[in-house]
């Protein structure tokens, strides 16, 4: 779970809320942070007429502000948060579930917190989906009746920062759910197994949203140009006015704890004809929550500013785009050079001449969870060294390996039970990566469990792998090693990143790319320049 930025909350809350009146909720909800950020908001504006009083913090907690998450001790910490955010005052109960937002529609009515007790030790999707789990559901929502329920309405405005989990990765019967859920969407292709479960979010926000009501959404940048959420996007035209894209240029993302670039989506339920949208890039990130405030008020005046750049552009040209992500070019020369690639009638796209896979670190561990990859000896006391043994030297037929903390711990594996692969393409200098290639263990050799696993598994582990694991491996390896590979996700401000395209004339695999194992050596050469 991401956890937003509290200044990123206090932008977003800035942005969304123009009244102390206004309804909110978190439908995925974690630790509250943007419900903190709203209950501030509103805090703030009633005192621009009153003094703020124990009738107005009841107000807030009881009736105007509701979050909900599927995480026990996350939903704890939301209710403390929220009744610490004015501790003078007595607080009896706040308007915090623990529960699966899936599950609901406006009306619904959620239990109380102690009567979920078979759920406390869930930590997550998997404790909601057993047979039995759903049948004591089924009996609360039935026959459940208490004063400290409380029923979730529509809102005037959703704030989400939801869970970016890719669906086609949930439990199988967590999928069923969701399809039968939302099966006039999957029918006509805006809700698919392949994008993620933020996509889920969006529409489950709609229908919490009275007409004219808002979504302020922090979502991966991939959702403006994912092809799984083409419909989606074109369905998000259809009824609703986009009022705000954000992308921030100064960091990767507005959120702790994730390598995702993000942006900010603020929409508003309803089509408003001849609409603006904005789309600002912040040249600069907030450093505390007045320069967020004040950020957030200079953007609604559309006042100028070194900080950010606002480009304001009719939603009807939106509407025609596959593609969202070239709204965040706001520079008139990369733009410029875009369209001249794009309108290039010898501009082809990639993927129509070269066919690619995915590769990534599942597709070479073992069933038990032995991930095969022996790291390049240079990223020994690095922060990219991210397995238990590295590569010292490759001889005529051993590779000599070495454990990263044991010094005792050293062997030989023969050649031809190693593959070459790229563990992590941050920090790699160079696009020909041939002299910086680790290894990638695809069969077992003499003595692997006493020379090898012994150091990395327990004894209960070791007696029950067989060797026969490594066949999904190679079989893998086989399908995916390629001259030529391409990040899957492009951080591009991560200090990290100096390419994007690595090629070698040793075929190999990697993490998190695409493997285009049908391009030559030469071609590979050339298109990663």
């Amino acid at each position: 779970m991401e956890i937003i930025l509290i200044i990123a909350t206090e932008f977003l809350a800035n942005l969304t809320i123009s009244s102390p009146e206004t309804t909110i909720a978190d439908l995925a909800c974690g630790s509250g942070g943007l419900l903190v950020a709203a209950y501030r908001r509103k805090k703030k504006l009633i005192e621009e007429g009153k003094v703020f009083n124990e009738e107005d913090h009841k107000k807030f907690l009881n009736n105007d502000i509701y979050g909900i998450d599927i995480m026990p001790f996350a939903t704890n910490i939301a209710s403390c948060n929220l009744a610490l955010q004015s501790p003078q005052f007595f607080t009896n109960s706040v308007n915090i579930a623990m529960w699966d937002s899936i599950d609901l529609q406006p009306g619904d009515r959620i239990p109380e917190f102690s009567k979920l007790n078979f759920l406390f030790r869930s930590s997550g999707i998997e404790g909601w989906v057993t047979d039995e789990t759903q049948r004591r559901i089924s009996e609360l929502k039935s026959n459940s009746k208490s004063d400290l329920e409380f029923i979730v309405s529509k809102r005037d405005l959703i704030l989400m920062n939801p869970p970016f989990t890719r669906t086609e990765r949930l439990p199988l019967s967590f999928k069923y759910r969701l399809r039968e859920r939302f099966r006039s969407y999957f029918e006509k292709g805006i809700y698919n197994e392949k994008m993620g479960l933020h996509g889920v979010f969006i529409l489950l926000g709609n229908w919490f949203l009275d007409k004219g009501g808002k979504m302020g959404l922090v979502l991966p940048a991939s959702f403006l140009a994912r092809k799984s959420f083409n419909k989606l996007r074109k369905y998000i035209c259809q009824i609703f006015t986009i009022e705000m894209i954000i992308y921030n240029t100064s960091r990767l993302n507005f959120s702790e704890s994730t390598e995702w670039r993000e942006i900010l989506l603020i929409i508003k339920k309803g089509k408003q004809e001849a609409n603006l949208s904005r789309i600002i890039r912040l040249n600069k990130f907030p450093n505390s929550l007045d320069e967020a405030n004040f950020f957030a008020d200079s953007i609604k005046n559309l006042e100028e500013s070194d900080k950010f750049e606002i480009v304001e552009l009719e939603q009807q040209v939106i509407e025609t785009m596959e593609d969202w992500s070239s709204l965040t070019i706001v520079s008139k020369l990369f733009k410029q050079i875009y369209n001249i690639l794009k309108e290039n009638e010898s501009t082809i796209v990639f993927s129509s001449k070269y066919d690619c896979i995915r590769c990534d670190l599942e597709h070479f561990k073992t069933k038990l969870g032995l991930s095969c990859y022996i790291q390049h000896q240079s990223r020994k006391g690095t922060k990219q060294l991210k397995e238990k043994w590295i590569g010292t030297n490759l001889g005529m037929n051993f590779l000599s390996v070495e454990h990263v903390i044991i010094e005792e711990a050293k062997l030989n594996i023969p050649k031809s039970k190693i593959k070459r692969a790229l563990r992590t393409t941050s920090n790699v200098r160079l696009i020909d990566v041939e002299n910086q290639l680790g290894y990638l263990l695809i069969d077992a050799f003499n003595n692997y469990k006493q020379n090898f696993l012994s150091y990395i598994f327990d004894r209960t582990k070791i007696n029950k792998f067989r060797a026969s694991e490594f066949n999904k491996v190679l079989k893998n390896y086989e399908n995916r090693k390629a001259f030529f590979h391409l990040n899957r996700r492009l951080y591009l401000a991560a200090p990290g990143t100096s390419h994007v395209a690595f090629c070698s004339k040793i075929p190999f695999v990697s993490v998190d790319t695409w493997g285009f194992y049908e391009m030559t050596y030469d071609e590979a050469k050339l298109i990663s320049l």
